[in-house]
């Protein structure tokens, strides 16, 4: 005889394979993640080429300059290119905000330039989107929206009785419901980092490439995990599934979206960031 957890689990996810709720956003979000996949694809080819012909234009010049002194040869400068990161699918970093280019001369501390985005809290948070922005912000909705009513519904059609006074605890379903949708996620993040291996194996790769893919996987798998556990205790404390959607919505609104801008706002009035001028004084 299976365990009561177990059998609790395989009874969701069957329940959720018949749903119409994963029937309609499972293909909305294999479009979302082959539309990203794609611009992306096409924003680091054309990124690539690019780079490779502004690099090969720069050396070109470097080398074909008249005999020059080391010092007047190192104000007349040159540029430099960032090189895109294998994990740049999974998130960028820093590289859309930064800026790409960077020019190199002699006692000047220049900033780089072709930014993709400014740094403003208009493009905090959706302002690029990735493989980390569907993790961190569609796949939450996307639990909500599967396990909502995972413990509410079983309350209001009279079923969470039926299974109490079959000896089956609440803590037993809650965990469960916990372990069903942990495997959809763990399903989800497989697809996710499934297209950033096949990125990664298209540049060049290194150990700590690899290594820090691990971690992000580890990362991401908690940051679910803690949404799942959110889900289902949300929708046992509610008793019924109108209160636990509304709350859940409400809950995703301000852990993802406010709160991160509203941190961003408070930490750029407490630390203001210097004009160009005012940060070349205070540098010099």
């Amino acid at each position: 005889m299976k365990h009561p957890i177990v059998e609790i689990a395989r009874h969701e996810l069957i329940t959720q394979w018949r749903s119409q709720t994963l029937k309609i956003l499972l293909p909305l979000l294999l479009v979302l993640t082959a539309l990203i996949a794609f611009s992306h694809w096409q924003q680091q080819e054309d990124f690539i080429e690019a780079q490779t012909i502004w690099q090969q234009q720069n050396d070109a010049e470097w080398e074909a300059q008249p005999d020059r002194h080391p010092h007047r040869a190192a104000h007349y400068g040159t540029m430099v290119f960032r090189i895109i990161s294998p994990l740049s699918f999974i998130d960028s970093g820093v590289n859309p905000f930064v800026g790409n280019a960077l020019f190199l001369e002699a006692h000047r501390q220049n900033s780089s330039s072709f930014k993709q985005y400014v740094s403003s809290t208009a493009y905090m948070g959706l302002g690029y989107l990735s493989g980390a922005t569907i993790i961190l912000v569609i796949w939450p909705l996307v639990l909500i929206a599967l396990a909502f009513n995972s413990v509410s519904g079983e309350r209001g059609h009279g079923t969470l009785r039926q299974l109490v006074s079959q000896g089956i605890s609440v803590r037993q379903l809650l965990f469960g419901k916990t372990l069903a949708y942990s495997l959809i996620s763990l399903i989800f993040l497989l697809v996710i980092f499934s297209i950033a291996i096949g990125f990664m194996l298209l540049s060049h790769v290194h150990g700590s490439d690899v290594l820090r893919m691990g971690l992000m996987f580890v990362l991401y798998l908690f940051y679910c995990l803690l949404w799942t556990i959110t889900v289902v205790l949300f929708s046992n404390w509610c008793r019924t599934n109108q209160q636990s959607l509304s709350a859940l919505l409400l809950f995703w609104l301000l852990t993802v979206i406010v709160m991160p801008k509203m941190a961003y706002s408070l930490a750029e009035m407490q630390y203001p960031m210097p004009d160009r001028a005012v940060f070349d004084i205070q540098t010099a």
